[in-house]
């Protein structure tokens, strides 16, 4: 059976690469075959600049021009077209079925306007599947317009339903498959077989070894989408597919969820990896669980080539971590941050901002924790997932979306870059902490010598080269925002403007930093007695600095 493998548009402030590659289509054409099967990324390197939508009008104050580091999102913009793939390629294949992934729920109406666009085109069965149709797949169906809403990891029921399609069969009832049936049977708790997942650029590897996570933590959607149960790649499988990649692959990238919670198997996993790249590097940016840390296992890790670390938090508040079953406490965190520092690498910490049940009391705690340790601040703001243990917090706000929106419209809400409040914490709060996390993230890119080099640059007795006119423009915003205790950037007329920011948690923080809050990197402590000891700010200076 020919069938053609999709992705579709999407709106956003921003996209990740790294999940947004035509890789991903390959990826399932394997796990149909002997099916044969073309992809169409219609989103490849295809951006635009759009308005900002109705619906998130609260953020447009925020969409300035800023020269800065730790600047906000700049302008909205849409990935990717209906229209944009080779229509005489698609005619010339002829395919019998359009399959169409979609990545997110908050991506819904991109998906919509997909299958809208393909069915006035050409009349062949449509399937849906990937992490947005799994998390609500009766909704997907009944306004998507797709013929199949699959539920879960493709691997059990795709291959399964094309092969039903292909005999003709249209009473069709499957395990994790929606259709006009309407007896849906959802099947989440058992093993499949399945491929790693590669994505090679240039001399960088993405890869994806397991499936699932063995947690159950209720703001997550994994589980959803890759069933309950946590699977690995044989090491057999695994080896023979790293000995047929490209010689010049330099750095391994791991995207599972949870790789090291098995350290022996994520051990084997690394030396086969060394074994045939032995200079290469490997990260695991989709964050690591630092329980499963052990020193032993972070001297490994180091040994072998990690290239930084990007670490899973969530929060302090032993309450909240209670609440998302995270069961840990910050002193567990602060024995294996220890043991971190000693590999010098940079520190990622990610922390959740927005959870339901959360405020702003318990977030400023988090966020004044990391601060004074020797990492940079990840702020994810919470978002909602439909079907997840949590939305059960959420009833009220989303009777209350509902009531002031059109059902189609409610998706853009569930994005994190749309600030929704889900929990008590307002939208003007939760871009507060957003855009004071990005500021003391710049803080931390520099040290005692770059502040004094900024001085002298400032005072006109070394030069500002083009490379560091950024942050020559950043650290002076820096210096200027201490001073008026707002967040500043410098617009077009270089000209400083203050952030339409929440006053009550600036000025919390700048009062904490003259009483004493560092902020501290890997080799030096920013502080209110630096400022005014050392640096010796003083009102010409400032003045300099704002001008």
């Amino acid at each position: 059976m020919k069938v053609a493998i999709f992705n579709h548009p999407f709106t956003d402030f921003y996209h990740s690469p790294q999940r947004m590659v035509t890789a991903n289509l390959d990826y399932l054409g394997k796990i149909i075959f002997p099916h044969e099967y073309l992809c169409f990324d219609v989103v490849k390197k295809l951006k635009k600049s759009i308005p900002l939508p109705k619906q998130l009008k609260y953020l447009k104050n925020y969409l300035v021009y800023d020269q800065s580091h730790y600047s906000f999102f700049h302008n909205y913009y849409q990935y990717g077209e209906v229209n944009h793939f080779s229509h005489k390629r698609f005619e010339q294949f002829c395919p019998e079925v359009i399959i169409i992934t979609s990545f997110a729920y908050c991506y819904f109406q991109g998906l919509k306007n997909m299958i809208t666009y393909l069915r006035k085109k050409f009349s062949v069965p449509v399937i849906i599947g990937g992490n947005g149709p799994s998390a609500h797949p009766l909704y997907y169906f009944d306004n998507s317009g797709a013929d199949y809403v699959v539920v879960g990891p493709a691997e059990i029921s795709l291959k399964t339903l094309l092969d039903h399609l292909q005999k003709g069969e249209m009473n069709i009832q499957i395990p994790n498959v929606y259709s006009q049936q309407r007896d849906h049977s959802i099947v989440m708790n058992q093993s499949y077989p399945f491929e790693p997942f590669f994505n090679i650029k240039k001399k960088n590897i993405q890869l994806q070894i397991t499936r699932g996570c063995p947690k159950n933590c209720t703001y997550c959607s994994v589980k959803l989408v890759s069933g309950q149960y946590f699977l690995k790649t044989s090491l057999i499988k695994l080896e023979a597919a790293i000995a047929d990649l490209p010689p010049a692959i330099k750095h391994f990238n791991f995207e599972d969820d949870n790789l090291t919670f098995y350290k022996d198997y994520c051990q084997d996993v690394i030396q086969i990896i060394k074994k045939y790249y032995p200079q290469s590097t490997f990260s695991f940016e989709n964050g690591l669980d630092f329980t499963t840390l052990t020193p032993e296992f972070v001297d490994f890790l180091v040994s072998q080539g990690l290239k930084q670390w990007n670490i899973s938090l969530t929060s302090i508040n032993l309450e909240i971590l209670n609440q998302t079953k995270r069961n840990y406490q910050k002193q567990t965190f602060l024995n294996v941050l220890k043991e971190m520092e000693k590999s010098r690498l940079l520190i990622i910490v990610y922390f959740i901002c927005g959870l339901p049940e959360d405020n702003s009391e318990n977030i400023l705690k988090t966020l004044y924790f990391l601060t004074e340790q020797p990492v940079l601040l990840g702020i994810s703001p919470f978002y909602l997932v439909p079907g997840i243990k949590i939305e059960s917090s959420t009833t009220e706000k989303l009777k209350q979306l509902k009531e002031e929106n059109l059902e189609s419209d409610l998706a853009i809400y569930y994005k994190a870059t749309s600030f929704y409040p889900w929990g008590k914490i307002n939208s003007e709060k939760l871009v507060t902490f957003f855009m004071l996390s990005r500021f003391i993230n710049a803080v931390k890119r520099y040290t005692e010598v770059d502040w004094f080099e900024w001085k002298d640059m400032l005072a006109g007795k070394t030069a500002i080269s083009k490379e560091k006119g950024v942050d020559f423009r950043t650290q002076s915003g820096i210096i200027s925002s201490f001073c008026q205790k707002r967040i500043l950037y410098l617009d077009k007329n270089n000209q400083y403007q203050a952030y339409p920011l929440d006053s009550i948690i600036l000025n919390n923080f700048f009062h904490q930093f003259e009483q004493g809050l560092t902020i501290r990197n890997q080799g030096f402590c920013f502080t209110d007695d630096f400022l005014q000891r050392k640096l010796k700010i003083d009102s010409r200076t400032i003045k300099e600095a704002t001008n």
